[in-house]
This record gives C-alpha cells, sequence and structure tokens, in this order.
C-alpha cells in the first residue's frame, strides 16, 4: 500500500540574502509548465527586457513554492534579487524538478 501520509517529501533548501532559509517544494504542473515556457521564450528571444517581468513572476512563483507556505511577490523580488539572481534561481529549481521526477523513491 502506498502510504501519503508517511511519505517524506524532497525540499530544495534556499538561502536568501537577509539569511532565511525557505524549503522549496518539487512543482506542480502550472508552475513546471511556465518554468519550461520561459526557458523556450529565451532561448528565442535574446532581449531580456521583453521577458523581465515574466522572469521576476517566475521566481516570485518557485519562491512562494515553500514549506511554510510564504509568499513572494514579483515587486519584492525585484527589489532584492538582480537578473543573475534569479536566474540562477530559476535554472537551479529546475534541475531539482528533473531530479526529483528522475528519482522513484
Amino acid at each position: 500500500m502506498i502510504d501519503f501520509t508517511t511519505r517524506e517529501k524532497k525540499y530544495l533548501p534556499v538561502k536568501l540574502f537577509d539569511g532565511t532559509t525557505v524549503l522549496l517544494g518539487v512543482p506542480k504542473k502550472k508552475l513546471y509548465t511556465k518554468i519550461v515556457s520561459l526557458k523556450k521564450l529565451l532561448e528565442d528571444d535574446t532581449d531580456i527586457e521583453n521577458v523581465y517581468d515574466e522572469i521576476t513572476e517566475t521566481t516570485a512563483e518557485i519562491l512562494s513554492n515553500n514549506k511554510a507556505g510564504k509568499e513572494f511577490t514579483a515587486k519584492g523580488i525585484d527589489d532584492i534579487m538582480d537578473i543573475e539572481d534569479m536566474s540562477l534561481i530559476i535554472l537551479e529549481y529546475g534541475k531539482f524538478a528533473g531530479v526529483v521526477t528522475g528519482d522513484p523513491n
């Protein structure tokens, strides 16, 4: 029997600039689709300015997908992170999601 009440979830720990650590959960379909779409958009459009809002919104959604339920906004992310920081979060979170979906346990 599969018992989801005892199954341990996997999380990606991310330490923010203020020292707070958020534990990011595995993305659901909507967020995963948004990450994949953003990747395609970045590959097709070399002008970051055209997709900057999408990057900040996606970063906020990724960080909001945390165990504690803390909400992040695109405006708040834009205030504390630059494009390099946001890109790193999106990239590492995408890798995390890929590893988790590839692991049968």
